[in-house]
């Protein structure tokens, strides 16, 4: 075999491999693509859970508080609880008042 068709075969065996080569890294940069992409998926969702877990945590404190503010009041006689509701809507009020006066005007 001459030098020239050694050097053809090895060539055309190069020219294999290079274009193996490119298409396991085309492939592998899909991968990573698509790997990065739902890793922005997972991170923007998992963010969102934590969102709905603080508002459910809330929301069941709320009823919490509420269920203790009923059992209170039924255990009251009706003249304390007319009484405890007013002092109850008067505090609210100066509260919903005070943070009136604290937060900036638009």
């Amino acid at each position: 075999m001459s030098e020239n068709k050694i050097l053809a075969a090895v060539a055309e065996s190069l020219k294999q491999t290079h274009n193996a080569v490119n298409q396991a890294n085309n492939a592998l940069g899909v991968i990573a693509r698509e790997f990065l992409y739902r890793s922005m998926l997972e991170r923007e969702l998992s963010s969102e859970l934590i969102a709905m877990e603080a508002a459910m945590k809330g929301v069941q404190e709320s009823i919490r508080r509420q269920q203790e503010l009923d059992a209170t009041l039924a255990k009251m006689d009706p003249k304390s609880r007319i009484d405890y509701k007013a002092l109850l809507e008067e505090n609210r009020a100066r509260i919903e008042a005070l943070l009136n006066d604290k937060l900036p005007r638009r």
